[in-house]
């Protein structure tokens, strides 16, 4: 992160520090001046006695044992060094950000001193390049504060604007240790800071649940279960990764780069390829100078190039891919100052990243940012990582059990030279999803066959979790209900009794159970995003998620608790147990949007690859589907007419992929998890994806596509399941075919003629052989009529399959002008389909029941029009 300007307006402009104004409470508050409030923020008594260069940082492992070790960790001491003079043409809103300059309000970086324009490359850049944001200070730790902030600081130090300019020219002065409430020995005393800060003497270790953890001050938890992490970039120089684990270091965030078409951070390889040799857990962070949403996919795009040259997947990652949002500088352009530009970026930026396969991202910004321009539900939601140099952590509006606290920037590790940023992380795997309160089965990523099951589907409190083939029985089914803090209770059905860490003994290889609700965390559990459809199921408890012991799908195999480790042994697939799916006999799958369309495939295209569509329902084998049961809810979707199934190209994860047909091969992308939508309606979750079967735009137009996207909620998302019946086979035979509205009304060869396009016409029923019509079935079910008078063909003029084409007689010529598919109604009736393209069928014009009325081709509609019945003579 840069360390010029990470708590910029975290001083006195929040409205979160409690009302507390004027530099000096605004640096208690902060914690930025190492020495003053010992960055690393322990509490009164750590450190060595107050010496002016405090030990050195000593990060410990994540165990409650350690948490003394981890107090160890102090910033070397420093004096914030602030402009003595102050130009003035500087507004007091304008912000200081180094010794040496200051940042108007429209973006103009200038000399505090002089206010005139710094236009250096090297700190603010070029019209058409960014400048590295750590180049303000060359990387040195700094307390951006408001000018006005300044003035008053210098007013009560004495000075007056006049003095004297030091060797490099700059203006200096440094705030007094006793007005920052220090005794002279460095130490706190009591009574000062508690006039600024209240009863706190800095944020520290401890232990909360049996595992460390980051406290605010005054004893609250800011971050539970929390690991030592620190974040850098080309600014630490050449680390020593060997020492910095040696320090307890149990995480790093590295810088990637910054804005887009830049070099990639001259240390990242190296820092990256360092973590994955030693196990370090790492993820990645770019700094944004984004001020549209496209050039939040040049971002994205920067950052999938510079992965892909390092050979990094995402699974690679235990850390997520951070945007780094803050108020930048860059000559001759502006950051975004609103929420809904910035949500823009951060969506293009999010979805390019996740097209690639790189699913895990987050926002990183800081406090007061948070509260202005990053103001909204949408970008708190996907905040996971927040700046506050203070003596407690005050952002709280966290959607996700994964969150960090950049609490210093002025950390000192062995290996590392100079300051670096210190942080506590929860090591949450992903970001927390909110499920519909209902009961699901728990399916083994490992094997969709296998679901959490309980021993031996036991009702007794105690019994273990285990693994079992899914049978469907109600103790493989396991009731979500949300509770107050965002987790869960999961109930097994059969025994009413919730999953348990027994003793709330947490850690890797604990056993669990089942046991009877008592509101403890140790039955609550977070529902984590592990892409692909995927969950964690993590405890409350910390740092720790469902685990399939050995990663073996087998009945009776031991589900356990365990650290986090990204394998697919901890991935859980989640369908509805309260959804009837029919597994024998024909269903139509029907749009919620509207209950006349249905799923389908073009009647005539059998083929692999054929694409999937909604249209005007009208019984044909090809609106057909058969489910196929192959775990606890999740199925295969094999189409009648062809016999081919549902399926994913490629087993795809992009929104928009196009839904084929495609000989069953039993792989993700032809399996399909249920899950209930509203009002009795089915949504169906591709396995491989863990997106929808989307109506594409919600559009029940005939031959509209149906695609993959991810789940909204919306009715282009939601099925209606119904039986439906099969195409029925009319054998060879001689019919009258009559007309729905009445039935004393049949085909008729205009004026009995023999003649090549003879019209076809409606008229009353006769007896005479002008309305008989022998019927002919050919090896593809399709049917030939002949006029039992003329011996010609029922026939489409010109084989034009159009609106108003019209329907003649013909000497049979095998072609697919004179063949018809016979699709049967649910009330007796029948539709004739063409083959020269299944959307059309005969039709009655304008509905007239008359003799003489014309017989033509028309776009499928499924109104009486286009019925007929079928009276074998």
């Amino acid at each position: 992160m840069r360390k010029s300007r990470h708590c910029a307006e975290d001083t006195s402009r929040s409205s979160r520090f409690h009302g507390r104004r004027g530099l000096y409470a605004a640096m208690m508050s902060l914690g930025c001046i190492a020495a003053v409030v010992a960055a690393t923020c322990m509490p009164m008594g750590a450190g060595d006695g107050g010496n002016a260069q405090l030990s050195q940082l000593t990060f410990a492992s994540n165990q409650a044992g350690d948490v003394a070790a981890l107090n160890a960790m102090s910033s070397s001491a420093q004096k914030q060094e602030l402009p003595a003079t102050v130009d003035s043409s500087l507004a007091d809103s304008d912000t200081v950000v180094s010794p040496t300059m200051a940042v108007k309000e429209d973006g103009t970086a200038v000399d505090v001193a002089t206010g005139d324009e710094i236009t250096n490359p090297q700190l603010v850049g070029t019209v058409d390049e960014q400048p590295d944001p750590l180049a303000k200070t060359d990387g040195d730790t700094y307390v951006p504060v408001e000018v006005g902030e300044v003035r008053a600081a210098n007013s009560h130090n004495g000075t007056d604007g006049d003095t004297a300019v030091n060797g490099d020219g700059a203006a200096m002065a440094t705030v007094a240790t006793s007005a920052l409430g220090l005794q002279d020995d460095g130490s706190f005393a009591a009574t000062a800071v508690a006039e600024r800060v209240g009863n706190s003497y800095g944020a520290y270790w401890g232990t909360y649940d049996g595992a460390a953890a980051m406290f605010n001050s005054d004893g609250t938890v800011a971050i539970p279960n929390a690991s030592a992490v620190i974040d850098v970039s080309s600014w630490q120089g050449r680390i020593d990764w060997n020492k910095v684990k040696a320090a307890g270091v149990e995480g790093a965030i590295i810088r990637i780069g910054y804005g887009w078409d830049n070099p990639m951070d001259s240390t990242a390889a190296y820092n990256i390829s360092q973590c994955e040799q030693l196990g370090i857990p790492f993820g990645i962070y770019l700094y944004s100078y984004a001020y549209s949403s496209e050039q939040g996919t040049y971002e994205a795009n920067t950052v999938i190039r510079y992965l892909q040259q390092l050979g990094i997947s995402s699974a690679q990652m235990t850390f997520p891919i951070y945007y780094d949002l803050e108020a930048w500088t860059w000559t001759g352009h502006s950051h975004p100052t609103d929420a809904n530009t910035y949500g823009q970026i951060v969506r293009n930026f999010f979805s390019t990243l996740a097209s690639a396969g790189y699913s895990n991202t987050s926002v990183y910004s800081y406090t007061s940012y948070l509260d202005t321009a990053l103001n909204s539900t949408y970008l708190h939601q996907l905040t996971g990582w927040v700046a506050q140099y203070s003596s407690e952590l005050q952002y709280s509006n966290w959607s996700s059990a994964q969150r960090g606290w950049q609490y210093s920037a002025s950390g000192a590790i062995a290996g590392i030279s100079g300051n670096v940023d210190l942080d506590a992380m929860s090591l949450s795997p992903g970001t927390a999803v909110r499920l519909d309160d209902d009961s699901y089965y728990v399916n083994s990523a490992v094997s969709d066959a296998y679901s959490l099951s309980i021993d031996g589907e036991s009702t007794r409190s105690g019994a273990q979790t285990r693994l079992g083939r899914g049978t469907g029985t109600s103790a493989q089914q396991f009731a979500f209900t949300r509770l107050d803090d965002g987790s869960y209770r999961i109930t097994d059905v059969e025994s009413g009794l919730c999953l348990d860490v027994p003793g709330a003994d947490a850690r890797s290889g604990a056993r669990v159970q089942q046991y009877q609700w008592n509101g403890t965390k140790a039955q609550r559990w977070y529902v984590i995003d592990a892409g692909d459809g995927a969950y964690y199921l993590q405890s409350a408890l910390g740092n720790w998620v469902l685990d399939l012991a050995g990663g073996n799908a087998a009945d009776g195999q031991v589900v356990q608790l365990y650290a986090p480790n990204a394998t697919a042994a901890q991935k859980w697939k989640l369908a509805s147990a309260t959804v009837s799916v029919p597994t024998s006999g024909a269903v139509r799958i029907t749009s919620a949007v509207d209950s006349s369309h249905v799923m389908t495939f073009t009647d005539a295209q059998k083929s692999q690859g054929a694409k999937l569509r909604i249209a005007s329902w009208y019984g044909a084998n090809s609106q057909l589907f058969q489910f196929v049961r192959v775990g606890n809810g999740v199925y295969e979707i094999k189409n009648l007419g062809s016999g081919k199934f549902l399926d994913v190209p490629s087993n795809s994860t992009a929104d928009g992929t196009r839904i084929q047909q495609w000989d069953g091969n039993g792989t993700p992308a032809q399996k399909w998890y249920v899950r209930n939508g509203s009002n009795g309606t089915v949504v169906f979750f591709g396995a491989g994806s863990g997106k929808t079967l989307d109506l594409s735009g919600a559009s029940v137009a005939d031959g509209n596509s149906i695609d993959l996207y991810s789940s909204n909620g919306t009715n282009a998302q939601r099925w209606i399941l119904s039986r439906g019946n099969t195409q029925v086979s009319i054998t060879a035979g001689t019919y009258s075919i009559r007309a729905y509205g009445n039935s004393t009304y049949a085909f008729d060869v205009a004026g009995g003629s023999h003649a090549n396009s003879a019209n076809v016409q409606l008229y009353a029923l006769n007896g005479t052989a002008a309305q008989k019509w022998n019927v002919r079935v050919d090896s593809s079910g399709f049917l030939t009529f002949v006029n039992a008078g003329s011996g010609k063909a029922l026939d489409l003029s010109s084989a034009r399959a159009v609106n108003g084409a019209n329907v003649q007689q013909y000497f049979a010529n095998g072609t697919n002008a004179q063949k018809w598919r016979v699709i049967a109604k649910n009330d007796g009736s029948f539709v004739l389909q063409s083959a020269v393209n299944g959307w059309y069928v005969i039709d009655l014009s304008g509905d007239s029941l008359t003799n003489g009325s014309n017989i033509q081709l028309y776009s499928s509609n499924n109104t009486d029009a286009q019925r007929w019945y079928f009276a074998k003579l």
